[in-house]
């Protein structure tokens, strides 16, 4: 059996960058995980970073195989995503995935491996390292629903306009990205 340090050694630091697929200009992260962060300990992560509750659905969908957390009775071919590791599914740089999240307004974001290197021992892992752009509100109905949003926020005479702010906040400005915010979240979850 490994010795504990011998278990560290082979830990490795994957460099993701996190994509809304449709978002134009693009909503991106990235952000630092270790190699054996399992998909459900991911999909915390995503969330947390996008600012999002949790209260959907969710799947990942990696090499043509489904992985989420199944449910008894409709979810054939589904594997269990509590035990699967990403340096099982994710081996090597460049390696590409979708996470899907809510199936009402189908965010789907893609998961992309930059980069794998050595554990930086000092670091505190998952660390969000860059982003653009302001998180999508949860529920706003999907990437479409929201340049809705953004286009009835940028004209005061839109009829949504004052719908719109009451719900996102006068201070929401969507071409910022709050990097701090980010990792305190992440901090909660770690």
């Amino acid at each position: 059996m490994p010795s504990a340090n011998k278990v560290t050694e082979l830990r490795r630091v994957y460099d993701l960058k996190i994509t809304l697929m449709g978002a134009d200009p693009p909503i991106w992260r990235r952000l630092q995980v270790t190699s054996d962060t399992t998909l459900n300990k991911l999909h915390q992560i995503v969330l947390s970073i996008m600012g999002w509750s949790g209260t959907h659905q969710h799947r990942f969908s990696i090499g043509g195989k489904i992985y989420g957390i199944p449910a008894p009775d409709n979810d054939a071919g589904m594997i269990g995503e509590q035990d699967v590791r990403l340096s099982h599914v994710a081996a090597r740089p460049g390696k590409r995935f979708v996470y899907e999240y809510d199936p009402g307004d189908n965010w789907r974001l893609e998961v992309l491996v930059e980069e794998i290197s050595a554990l930086e021992h000092e670091t505190r892992y998952p660390l969000c390292t860059a982003g653009e752009r302001a998180n999508p509100p949860e529920n706003i109905g999907g990437i479409f629903r929201y340049f809705d949003l953004l286009e009835a926020l940028r004209d005061e005479r839109h009829p949504a306009h004052e719908v719109m702010v009451q719900w996102v906040g006068r201070d929401f400005d969507p071409g910022f990205f709050n990097l701090e915010a980010a990792n305190a979240r992440l901090a909660r979850i770690a």
